[in-house]
């Protein structure tokens, strides 16, 4: 609730609300991800209709933006965006990719899509010096039934997965020894595994720069992740988007590389 003693900070001396009283209630409500149409549900004021006093216009407009925003499938507030089907996301990676100069993260269960089908956009930016970090479950662990349920899956339908992404991060590998044309270029590209179930999935975009974003999709028990909503929100010093870069980096710490994880494809797994 905007208290009236917050408002009047920002009225001007004749008591006319002006623009930046406006767009102060504006950014709470878009900071609060309160959508309802109509300031007086959020305020503790009721603007009489025919009030010359009170730029109705603008008004009609904040409460038009609130009322589009709240009709959206997907929404975006400022530095913030959402999307009500987690994979409805992947159609933007390669221009994340392309826009990255300094690192990319990725971590969650697998990658058996964005691995193989960015194989070369990623492979052309180890070239280019980008540092790419995966770091993927374990799905051998004793955990790993418990985990397919919680996605609503089957065991194997989800082994079949991990595997199809270990085999694009395995190609990812053989194809930066093959194309390396600097000695470093090939440790530009790192693969971790641990043990810890994941309780999210994440992108990561240069979260070193205020212009990175990241990219998370919370897991919830039952639903397949492809159906549970993803968040979209450019990295700022201090922002939430630090609690989980930090998280993954904290992970990666203790995770193991690839080559020392054991993990190894099925034949049946081989393509």
């Amino acid at each position: 609730m905007i208290s009236r003693a917050t408002l009047d900070r920002f009225m001007d001396g004749d008591d006319i609300y002006n623009i930046e009283a406006l767009q102060v209630i504006w950014n709470v409500l878009s900071d609060s991800n309160i959508y309802r149409i109509g300031l007086e549900s959020v305020c503790e004021i009721s603007p009489k209709e025919n009030d010359p006093h009170l730029p109705r216009d603008i008004i009609l407009s904040l409460e038009n933006k609130i009322s589009e925003q709240k009709n959206l499938s997907d929404g975006e507030l400022d530095g913030f965006r959402y999307y009500k089907r987690a994979n409805d996301f992947l159609s933007s990676i390669q221009e994340k990719i392309l826009r990255s100069s300094d690192s990319i993260w990725f971590y969650g269960v697998n990658f058996y899509i964005s691995a193989a089908e960015h194989r070369d956009l990623i492979l052309g930016k180890l070239a280019q010096g980008v540092k790419i970090r995966y770091l993927i479950y374990n799905y051998e662990s004793e955990e790993f039934e418990n985990i397919a349920k919680n996605f609503d899956q089957s065991t194997d339908s989800l082994k079949l997965e991990c595997e199809k992404g270990l085999q694009g991060l395995l190609d990812l590998m053989r194809g930066a020894d093959r194309e390396a044309v600097a000695p470093l270029q090939r440790y530009n590209l790192e693969i971790r595994v641990t043990d810890e179930p994941p309780t999210f999935r994440l992108y990561a975009f240069d979260p070193i720069h205020s212009s990175g974003e990241i990219y998370f999709i919370p897991y919830i028990l039952g639903v397949s992740s492809p159906n549970t909503p993803g968040y979209l929100i450019r990295t700022a010093k201090d922002g939430p988007a630090d609690v989980y870069i930090e998280k993954v980096k904290e992970l990666w710490e203790s995770a193991r590389l690839l080559s020392d994880s054991g993990l190894r494809l099925r034949q049946s797994a081989k393509v």
